[in-house]
């Protein structure tokens, strides 16, 4: 690991229809957007990875490719893994999803801000997508704010969910992506003693991406971002700019 310290971990929420009116909200990117930034990830030599083989190269046990990137998309959309599914196929690309298993099927009940609820994926979508593109990893069960909670709460959240998705896929489940990238000491904790490998937050005091493996920095990629902000965003200065400024 020590000759792999920096990847770029690229965070991406609702990827609606490319003719879309989207909300001001930037969690929103249009399918136009997200085709130019995986084909221009394509042209640069970029391959994509989960988590799965991001542990075997911790683990040493194979040399990581020589421009590797994680595509995360948070919360399981219907709409947004339909949409983006034949996009990473064409391209020869796959991508992790972190998924609310409470809401499996139904809705993202977390945004209670909103007129508008979002559909989350079924199960059965869950188990035929794990044999594509995708690889499914925890959301946590109810989208808390896991610093919040304590002893079997905070237990639920984190292995009821490992639980759930790895008796849909059939697939262990070596991951949890924050929700709204809240963690702390204990919720870290809290991922080891369930079996986790990674925790993967937005921002990170560390000073590489890959230093705490329970604290992995994201790439927040926006609706407006150009071709060329989003490629310097992904480029290793700017990873070690982020690190330099503990952010």
């Amino acid at each position: 690991m020590a000759h792999l310290k920096d990847i770029p971990i690229l965070m991406y929420h609702h990827i609606a229809a490319g003719d879309a009116v989207l909300p001001e909200d930037n969690s929103f990117l249009s399918l136009n957007v997200f085709v130019a930034q995986t084909t221009a990830l394509s042209a640069a030599g970029y391959t994509t990875i989960d988590f799965k083989q991001l542990a075997d190269i911790y683990d040493e046990k194979v040399k990581p490719p020589e421009k590797p990137v994680i595509i995360t998309i948070d919360d399981g959309y219907a709409e947004t893994l339909k949409n983006v599914m034949p996009v990473l196929q064409k391209n020869g690309q796959k991508a992790v999803v972190g998924l609310v298993t409470g809401c499996i099927g139904s809705f993202d009940d977390w945004q209670k801000a909103r007129k508008e609820y979002y559909k989350i994926i079924d199960a059965g979508l869950v188990r035929e997508y794990s044999k594509s593109c995708f690889s499914f990893v925890s959301h946590s069960e109810t989208h808390s704010f896991l610093s919040a909670l304590e002893g079997h709460e905070l237990e639920k959240e984190v292995t009821f969910s490992k639980q759930d998705i790895e008796k849909l896929t059939g697939q262990p489940v070596n991951t949890l992506i924050y929700p709204y990238g809240d963690r702390n000491a204990r919720v870290k904790e809290a991922l080891r003693a369930a079996g986790y490998r990674f925790g993967v937050s937005i921002s990170a005091e560390t000073k590489y991406v890959l230093e705490d493996p329970f604290d992995l920095r994201r790439v927040y990629v926006k609706k407006d971002d150009s071709i060329r902000t989003f490629m310097r965003k992904i480029s290793p200065w700017y990873l070690w700019y982020r690190g330099f400024r503990r952010r």
